[in-house]
């Protein structure tokens, strides 16, 4: 039976989702079975040197043919070691399984239609786990073969002993996230608005400009473990850019193709969720039937306005389900077994 490793990093915690997520994908390796290859540290330059070849060594020790290793892709840190240990593991003939977290080259390439030059090393691996159906066609367009894709469906948004009372439902939307106007540009002109319904503010860079009618109502900022706690609001809206007429701009057109963690956050958190019809997980929320996809924000407003508690109920009930999946680990556990699987059956 071949061994199951990972990767074992530090990823530090912050205030929003940039750590949560890496963090909650080790749990889940763990949770599968994998035993750290590596454990990698910040260190400075000379000592990492030392403890990179300390490193290699033992993974030269430790690897044997068809034992699988399961990376976190882009290599955001330690980028080196990286790529000299995909080099002996294929050495080794040992098995390597890429989960992308991010693909920079549809999050800022201009033409997005190539991998940019550092993430071509992304065709090294035996299996990709890649976001959903349209990332997945874009690999294909990049000459990877569609048997070695897993689709991962949602993120998973992992939450211990989460129980939150049913509120009444009274149409007030949530908006979290980096509420700068350069990332969250959008809110000035939805908030200045004549507007039928409510809004409860997360986050950070919140300017008190924005807060300028009765609904209207900033909540604090929190840590991505805190917040579901927290959260009040009856939809989750997930939207990019300037316009209220559309996603805009490189976050705004990035979300065609990923699986934003804050539609994660906002199923954990047991609220139906509000998305761009052109997005990528517009199908998700539709198949599932977890909350509404819109052109805009102005058609999300007359929805909201013109829906009945027992549609909303129907929704509520839908997402409950669904919270207990994603809270543990279901998505990404059921995208590494089917991985494995497709190795093993390489294999034989």
């Amino acid at each position: 039976m071949s061994n199951l490793y990972y990767i074992d990093e530090e990823f530090g915690s912050d205030s929003t989702a940039a750590t949560k997520a890496p963090n909650d994908l080790q749990k889940i390796f763990q949770d599968c079975k994998f035993k750290p290859l590596v454990t990698l540290k910040k260190n400075s330059k000379i000592v990492r040197i030392f403890d990179y070849a300390f490193k290699l060594l033992l993974c030269l020790i430790r690897i044997r043919s068809n034992d699988i290793v399961i990376f976190q892709f882009p290599f955001a840190t330690h980028g080196k070691l990286k790529n000299f240990l995909m080099k002996l593991l294929q050495c080794r003939k040992a098995k390597m399984i890429f989960l992308i977290n991010d693909l920079e080259s549809l999050r800022y390439s201009g033409n997005k239609k190539n991998l940019i030059s550092k993430e071509q090393y992304v065709k090294n691996a035996d299996v990709i786990i890649c976001h959903n159906q349209r990332m997945k066609e874009f690999l294909i367009e990049n000459k990877i073969g569609s048997e070695k894709i897993v689709v991962l469906g949602i993120f998973d948004y992992l939450l211990d002993n989460f129980n939150k009372e049913k509120a009444s439902f009274d149409k007030t939307v949530v908006i979290a996230g980096n509420l700068s106007p350069q990332k969250s540009g959008y809110l000035t002109e939805l908030l200045k608005n004549e507007n039928r319904i409510k809004f409860n503010l997360y986050g950070p860079n919140f300017t008190s400009s924005t807060n300028n009618n009765d609904y209207v109502s900033y909540k604090g900022s929190f840590s991505p473990e805190k917040i579901p706690f927290v959260l009040e609001g009856d939809f989750g809206l997930v939207w990019d850019g300037d316009s209220i007429l559309t996603c805009s701009g490189i976050t705004g057109e990035y979300l065609t193709y990923n699986n934003p963690h804050k539609v994660s956050l906002f199923i954990a958190s047991k609220i139906p969720v509000i998305v761009w019809k052109q997005s990528a997980l517009s199908d998700f929320v539709k198949k599932n039937n977890i909350g509404i996809v819109v052109d805009d924000l102005i058609e999300m407003q007359e929805i909201i306005s013109n829906m009945s508690e027992e549609q909303y109920v129907l929704l509520k009930e839908n997402i409950e389900r669904l919270s207990e999946k994603v809270r543990e680990g279901f998505y990404t556990s059921n995208a590494i077994d089917k991985s494995i699987k497709l190795l093993r059956e390489d294999k034989n």
